[in-house]
C-alpha cells in the first residue's frame, strides 16, 4: 500500500522545483549570447552583395505580406488595396489578381501545389481561394479565383498564415492562439495557446520547420518564441525568451534556420537573434546603428546570410550569419513590411509601403 504524501512535503517539493527552474533560467541568461561570432573570428568568408534587379508596380496600397511558390516561379503578395496578386518574378507579369472582401489584409500563403492561396487580417477570418479549376482554360496554370473556404474561429486579427500541407493550414492571431485547420472540413484540428495565464499575448508570426513539417515556431508580444509539435500536444516543447525593456520585448517576426535546428527572431528592440535548439540558448545577434523595430527576417539558401527589414526609413539589411557583421543596406524609399528568399535561393523579394514589389539577386 503506497504511503500518503503530506501537504508539507508537496509544498517543499514544489518550492525546490521552482528554485531549480529559476537557477536554470539564470544560467541560460548568463551565457554568452554571441558565442557564434566569437568562435568564428578566424573564419574567412567572401561576402556577396546583391543588387536590385527589378521593380514591379501593380498594387495601390501597402504590401503587407508575400510568399514564394514552392517552385520559385510565382510570388504571392497581399496588399491593403484589398488584392492578392500572383506574379511572374522574372518578368513582373501578373498571373492572377484576387479581390478580397476586406482590404485590411495582413497575411497570405501558398499551398504546396500553388492551387490554393490563403489570406487573413483585421476581419479575424482566413479566406482560402482556389487558383486552378479543371473547368477553366486548361493551358493556363492560374485560371480561377473562387472562394474555397472561409475559416472563422479567431477572436482577434489574423497575423500570419502558413500551409502545412495541401489540406492543412496554420493561422496565428491577436487573440493569443495559433490554430491548425482542416481546410476541406473548414474545422479546427488543434488550438495552441501562446500564454496560459489570463493575459493573452498576440501571436505575431509563425513558421513551419523546413526539415520536420510537424514542428512550427511562433513569436509573440511579450518576448517569447515557442516551438510546438503538432503531433504530440498543444503545449510548447521549447520556449525562448527575450528579456529587457518591457515595451521593447515584442517579437514581431520569426523564421526557422535552414537546418531546422535553430530559429531567427526579430523584435521591437531592433535586434535580430539566432537561437539554437540543441544548446537551448541564443548563439548570436545582429544589430544596426539606429535601433528600429524589425518587421521581417529570412535566411539565405546556404545559411551564410540573414536578412532583416526595419521600421522607419526603408532599411533592408544583410548580415553575415557567423560574424554578425552587417554587409549591406538595401535602402528602400519607404518602409518595408515583408521580405522572402526564393526556395531555390536565387532571389530576394521585398514588399514595401510604397506598393512596389522589388527583386534583388
Amino acid at each position: 500500500m503506497a504511503s500518503e504524501i503530506s501537504d508539507e512535503a508537496l509544498e517543499d517539493a514544489e518550492m525546490q522545483l521552482n528554485q531549480l527552474g529559476l537557477r536554470i533560467q539564470q544560467q541560460r541568461e548568463s551565457q554568452n549570447k554571441t558565442i557564434l561570432s566569437n568562435v568564428s573570428d578566424d573564419a574567412k568568408t567572401n561576402n556577396y552583395k546583391p543588387s536590385k534587379r527589378r521593380e514591379y508596380p501593380g498594387h495601390f496600397g501597402k504590401i503587407y505580406a508575400l510568399q514564394w511558390g514552392s517552385d520559385s516561379k510565382t510570388i504571392l503578395t497581399a496588399s491593403q488595396d484589398g488584392k492578392l496578386i500572383l506574379w511572374n518574378p522574372l518578368t513582373g507579369n501578373k498571373y492572377l489578381a484576387v479581390s478580397l472582401d476586406s482590404s485590411w489584409v495582413m497575411a497570405c500563403a501558398f499551398s504546396p501545389s500553388c492551387k490554393f492561396v490563403a489570406s487573413g487580417g483585421l476581419d479575424n477570418t482566413i479566406t482560402v481561394h482556389t487558383t486552378y479549376s479543371p473547368q477553366g482554360q486548361a493551358d493556363i496554370r492560374y485560371n480561377a479565383r473562387d472562394v474555397f473556404r472561409s475559416l472563422e474561429k479567431h477572436n482577434g486579427y489574423v497575423s500570419c498564415v502558413k500551409f502545412v500541407g495541401e489540406n492543412e493550414l496554420l493561422s496565428s492571431s491577436g487573440d493569443g492562439t495559433t490554430i491548425l485547420w482542416d481546410v476541406e472540413k473548414a474545422d479546427t484540428t488543434t488550438t495552441f495557446t501562446q500564454n496560459t495565464s489570463n493575459d493573452p499575448q498576440d501571436v505575431m508570426s509563425i513558421d513551419i520547420n523546413p526539415k520536420t513539417p510537424n514542428l512550427f515556431v511562433s513569436s509573440s508580444v511579450g518576448g517569447m518564441a515557442k516551438i510546438w509539435d503538432m503531433r504530440a500536444t498543444n503545449k510548447a516543447i521549447m520556449t525562448f525568451r527575450v528579456r529587457g525593456n518591457q515595451d521593447m520585448n515584442d517579437l514581431d517576426t520569426t523564421k526557422w534556420f535552414i537546418d531546422g535546428e535553430g530559429i531567427i527572431t526579430g523584435g521591437a528592440d531592433g535586434v535580430i537573434r539566432l537561437f539554437d535548439m540543441k544548446c537551448y540558448a541564443q548563439i548570436n545577434e545582429y544589430n544596426i546603428e539606429n535601433m528600429e523595430g524589425v518587421t521581417c527576417v529570412d535566411v539565405s539558401y546556404s545559411g551564410r546570410y540573414i536578412y532583416g527589414s526595419y521600421d522607419g526609413e526603408g532599411k533592408v539589411c544583410m548580415f553575415n550569419t557567423l560574424s554578425g557583421e552587417k554587409i549591406l543596406n538595401m535602402q528602400h524609399p519607404n518602409r518595408v513590411g515583408t521580405l522572402a528568399v526564393s526556395p531555390n535561393g536565387q532571389a530576394l523579394a521585398t514588399g514595401a509601403w510604397d506598393a512596389i514589389l522589388r527583386m534583388y539577386a
